[in-house]
């Protein structure tokens, strides 16, 4: 009698999160929320979901470079 093991099953993909509106806008929120909130607790302290989505050059801005 065979061990049991499971079947192989499909590779799970990410959601796709459907922006609505103008994304530059909601870029440009994202980017305004991740500031204020490295002024109160420190850019070290951002999780990958403050910054997720913003581009190098708001990191760079974000970090002071």
């Amino acid at each position: 009698m065979a061990a049991y093991r499971p079947r192989p099953s499909a590779k799970q993909s990410t959601p796709v999160k459907i922006r609505t509106g103008n994304v530059e806008q909601e870029l440009e929120a994202k980017f305004k929320s991740a500031q204020a909130k490295a002024t109160k607790v420190g850019v070290e302290n951002l999780t990958k979901k403050d910054i997720d989505g913003l581009s190098s050059a708001q990191l760079k801005e974000l970090r002071g470079y």
